[in-house]
């Protein structure tokens, strides 16, 4: 093949399309394939560095883009090819690059277009390619993508996958309660998402992803946060309790620091897992320290923590059953704490009625049976209704003689009278009240019998 002063570049160039072309055939040997167009790219190598415009220049250069992203896709993905994967990757982007750069000169807008399409083709593949190898070499195979684009909207894109990455990984690692390494993703995401902030300026999808990728990076270190505090304190309030004969409040004290870290780093920001360390406070001062107000303010907290998330449901979770049963059993024992502190008081203050008591128990064993007539007149004579307005109207003879339907409204009404609801404690004080539910008792008693 003539190779003369001024076709030399073109030359080796079509010598390096007829390897290229030879590298394409089917059933061709990948080890055959590779070396044709290895050796294509050798020769395209040498039609830049004898070009004599920018027409060949530009050629050679979409050349090597093409063969270069052509040995990508025989290079097997694994930890050992890593290297060489990258390099052709770089050689292939940059070709392209250089190709679309000098060619804006002397090529035709079709040409240059096509050379545009096989460059973002080629990115893309090399993100696909780039998901199967480890952790830290498609990170690395992403980063080394970065540094050599030059076009803000690719370079975009990388730091785009390079940061949902991170994330993806960081949530792994928090599904599998390996907070340190998930706290350590997430960190690392902050860079890409300012890149992508500062190099998509001008595109809103990508500042939009930036802002949702950003949100979702704070959602996650609150809760990688609280769940790391929140198991810290766990393992600490184990050791507390099992290995110790003797309780050891420091240790105590420094479980309930870990927990209050949980709630704050939670705070506003990711609400399950603020309601979950409340409850592990609430259950430390309950179940440990034994300060039942202090719990109880916890696992309420706790519970409208949870109640606010709705429509989410917490209500099989064990640390929401611990706030909510913990709670219930905290106002049972308040209502049976202030009923016995009530009966007591009622009892003080019957102590100082023991007269009218026995009185009133008198006219009950004596006119309850035959003469209920003379039990309504003996309680209204006797221990009159505090409401001026309440008054029994008629006389013995006229309660005597009154039919059993009027005597039972009369006694319904009586019972009304002296109900200890309708007493003003404030005007007549508690003893009358206390005495009113005794007469009340009476009434209700003899009314009932009215209705057998």
């Amino acid at each position: 093949m003539s190779r003369s002063s001024v076709n030399i570049s073109d030359s080796y160039r079509q010598e390096g399309n007829s390897f290229y072309t030879q590298a394409q055939r089917d059933g061709l040997a990948p080890i055959l394939k590779r070396s044709k167009l290895e050796k294509a790219c050798s020769l395209y190598y040498k039609a830049v560095q004898t070009a004599n415009n920018a027409d060949q220049k530009s050629s050679a250069y979409k050349n090597i883009g093409l063969a270069s992203w052509a040995i990508t896709r025989n290079i097997e993905v694994n930890e050992k090819a890593f290297n060489e994967l990258s390099f052709y990757y770089k050689e292939a982007i940059s070709g392209f690059y250089n190709a679309e750069k000098i060619g804006a000169t002397c090529k035709t807008a079709s040409w240059l277009e096509g050379v545009k399409s096989s460059r973002n083709q080629c990115l893309n593949s090399s993100f696909q390619k780039y998901v199967d190898l480890p952790f830290p070499m498609h990170m690395g195979g992403l980063e080394k993508l970065c540094n050599i684009l030059d076009v803000e909207e690719h370079q975009a894109e990388c730091f785009t996958h390079m940061g949902k990455t991170l994330f993806n990984a960081a949530v792994k690692a928090l599904e599998k309660k390996d907070y340190k390494t998930s706290l350590s993703h997430l960190k690392e995401c902050y860079r890409p998402i300012e890149e992508m902030r500062r190099l998509g300026a001008r595109d809103p999808l990508v500042v939009s992803e930036a802002e949702v990728l950003s949100g979702d990076v704070l959602l996650h270190t609150a809760s990688a946060e609280s769940m790391q505090a929140v198991a810290m304190g766990d393992s600490l309030l184990q050791k507390a309790v099992m290995d110790s004969e003797e309780l050891k409040m420091s240790l105590i004290m420094e479980v309930l620091d870990w927990y209050v870290e949980a709630v704050i780093s939670a705070r506003d920001v990711e609400i399950e897992h603020e309601a979950i360390a409340s409850s592990r406070i609430g259950k430390v001062y309950d179940q440990i320290l034994k300060m039942p107000c202090k719990a109880k303010k916890y696992f309420i907290h706790s519970l409208q923590l949870a109640h606010s998330a709705a429509p989410k449901s917490f209500v099989n979770e064990d640390w929401f059953i611990l706030a909510r049963d913990s709670v219930a059993r905290f106002q049972e024992e308040s209502l049976v704490e202030q009923q016995r502190r009530e009966e007591e008081l009622r009892q003080e203050h019957l102590a100082g009625l023991q007269f009218d008591l026995s009185r009133l128990h008198y006219f009950q064993s004596k006119y309850s049976c035959g003469s209920t007539h003379l039990l309504l007149l003996k309680i209204y004579q006797n221990f009159p209704p505090k409401n001026k307005d309440h008054k029994l109207i008629f006389t013995e003879a006229e309660l005597k003689t009154m039919g059993l339907s009027n005597l039972k409204k009369l006694f319904l009404k009586a019972c009304i009278h002296y109900h200890p609801d309708k007493q003003d404690v404030e005007k007549y004080g508690l003893p009358w009240k206390y005495f009113s539910a005794e007469i009340t008792k009476v009434l209700t008693n003899v009314y009932e019998r009215f209705k057998m």
